[in-house]
C-alpha cells in the first residue's frame, strides 16, 4: 500500500464526523433551494435559500434538543438583524449605525463560549447575504423576511430529521474519533523514549496532540452525554 494513503492526517480529513455533518448540511440546503426555485422561480426562491444557508451555519453535531435550540436561537437573531439592516437600507447614516450595532452584537454573543461562534456567524453572514438583495420598501422587507423564515424553518426540520436517522452512526463515529485522537496523543508521547528525537519537536507534537484530544473529548461529551 502506498505510504501516504495511511497518513493519519489524510484519514482525519476524509473520514470523520465533519464529513457526515457536511453532507447533511448540503442535503438540507439543496432540498430547500431546489424546492423553492421549482415552486417560485429563482428570483423569488432566492430568499428561501438565504434562510436555509443562515440556519445551516448553526448546524453542528449535537443531541437533537441542543441542535434544535442552537439553530433556532441563532436563526431568530439572524432574522432580527436582517430586518433591521434591510429596513434601514434606504438611509445611509442609519444603515451604518445598524450594521455597526449588528457587528457589535455578533461579537458580544461569543462571550458565551466556543459554541456561540456559530450563532455569531449566523447573525453576521445572514446580514451580509441579505444586504445583497435590491433595496426594498417595507412590504418588500416583510416578504423577504417571510421567505427567509420559511427557508430556515424548512432547513431546520430537514436537519433534525437527518440527525434522527443517523443518530446511532453519529455516536459510533464520535467514539471512534475520540479513540483515534487518544491513539495519536499516545503515539506522540511515546516519542519521549526516542533518545535521538528532538525534544523541542516532541514537546510541540505532544501539546498539539493533547489539545486536539481535549477538543475531541469536549465534542464527544456534548453528543454522547
Amino acid at each position: 500500500m502506498i505510504r501516504w494513503t495511511r497518513s493519519p492526517q489524510l484519514l482525519k480529513l476524509f473520514v470523520g464526523q465533519h464529513v457526515a455533518n457536511g453532507v447533511g448540511v448540503a442535503t438540507g440546503v439543496m432540498a430547500v433551494s431546489v424546492a423553492a426555485t421549482l415552486a417560485l422561480g429563482f428570483a423569488h426562491g432566492f430568499v428561501f435559500t438565504l434562510g436555509a444557508i443562515s440556519a445551516s451555519i448553526g448546524d453542528f453535531p449535537a443531541p437533537l434538543r441542543d441542535k434544535a435550540k442552537s439553530m433556532s436561537v441563532g436563526f431568530a437573531l439572524a432574522l432580527v438583524a436582517c430586518a433591521a439592516a434591510l429596513a434601514a437600507e434606504r438611509w445611509v447614516p442609519l444603515e451604518i449605525l445598524v450594521i455597526g450595532a449588528i457587528a457589535f452584537v455578533g461579537g458580544l454573543v461569543t462571550g458565551y463560549g466556543r459554541w456561540a461562534l456559530a450563532t455569531s456567524m449566523q447573525i453576521l453572514v445572514a446580514t451580509v447575504l441579505a444586504l445583497g438583495l435590491p433595496a426594498l420598501d417595507l412590504p418588500g422587507v416583510a416578504r423577504a423576511l417571510a421567505g427567509m423564515a420559511a427557508g430556515g424553518l424548512g432547513y431546520i426540520a430537514i436537519s433534525l430529521l437527518i440527525s434522527r436517522l443517523i443518530a446511532a452512526s453519529d455516536r459510533r463515529m464520535m467514539t471512534s474519533e475520540s479513540l483515534r485522537e487518544l491513539a495519536a496523543y499516545l503515539f506522540a508521547y511515546a516519542r519521549f523514549a526516542d533518545r535521538e528525537a528532538d525534544i523541542a519537536q516532541v514537546y510541540g507534537r505532544v501539546i498539539r496532540s493533547q489539545a486536539a484530544f481535549s477538543e475531541q473529548l469536549q465534542a464527544a461529551r456534548a453528543l454522547l452525554l
